[in-house]
């Protein structure tokens, strides 16, 4: 797909077309030239954990699940990540190897800049560094902010918080669901939960009118 500059970075919280907008004006054209996109389908794998951090990725459309090797062929989910949010980059700061799996969980699209051009960047320009270091700090306190929460006592409360964040972060579609495809066995492994006791959950907050819930899909009632 060709890239339009112009285009890209009128989108909003486009992380990629953040970075080229504090791109200097001599290297734009060779910076935006190494942009690249990729389409991927449900459950196609962007990276694997401890491949070589070879660049950034920002999500067009569509979401990822990032996903933490947790020893005994086990796999836990850390993140979830939507439209706009960018993908890969406390990886390229710290160890050089990605840190965690990008499966995709819906047919997607990501947009693309490898390394040494995110380095050109920051040579470049100090304020790449800013912004790229802000936005390691937000997935940080993300994933800290959600493990706290799922370490809680009551699964209701886990699960009703949880539903309000991803309604937050993905929005809803026409009828009110959360615009995430989410089976129940994802769900589960996010909250650390066994399948039994979210389908427990889930039951009765349906029976009670407060979360209304179908083939992947969840709608939280106005009340909530």
């Amino acid at each position: 797909m060709d890239f339009n500059y112009n285009t890209f970075c009128k989108k909003p919280c486009n992380g990629i077309g953040q970075l080229l907008e504090l791109t200097p004006a001599a290297l734009l054209e060779e910076i935006s030239r190494s942009v690249q996109f990729q389409q991927l389908d449900f459950n196609q794998v962007l990276f694997h954990e401890g491949q070589e951090a070879d660049g950034i990725y920002t999500i067009c459309y569509g979401s990822f699940k990032l996903v933490k090797n947790a020893g005994k062929l086990k796999e836990q989910i850390v993140l979830l990540s939507a439209p706009r949010e960018m993908m890969g980059i406390p990886s390229i700061f710290n160890e050089e190897k990605f840190q965690y799996t990008a499966i995709a969980m819906e047919a997607s699209q990501v947009c693309y800049m490898p390394r040494k051009f995110v380095m050109k960047l920051i040579e470049a320009n100090p304020q790449v560094l800013i912004t790229l270091m802000r936005t390691v700090n937000k997935i940080i306190e993300e994933i800290e902010n959600h493990t706290t929460l799922v370490m809680a006592d009551d699964s209701e409360t886990i699960v009703l918080k949880t539903m309000q964040e991803l309604k937050s972060k993905f929005g809803t579609d026409d009828e009110g669901f959360v615009r995430i495809h989410l089976p129940v066995k994802d769900l589960a492994n996010y909250l650390c939960m066994s399948k039994t006791n979210l389908y427990r959950v889930l039951n009765n907050l349906r029976e009670r009118a407060i979360l209304q819930y179908g083939v992947d899909r969840y709608r939280l009632y106005n009340h909530h």
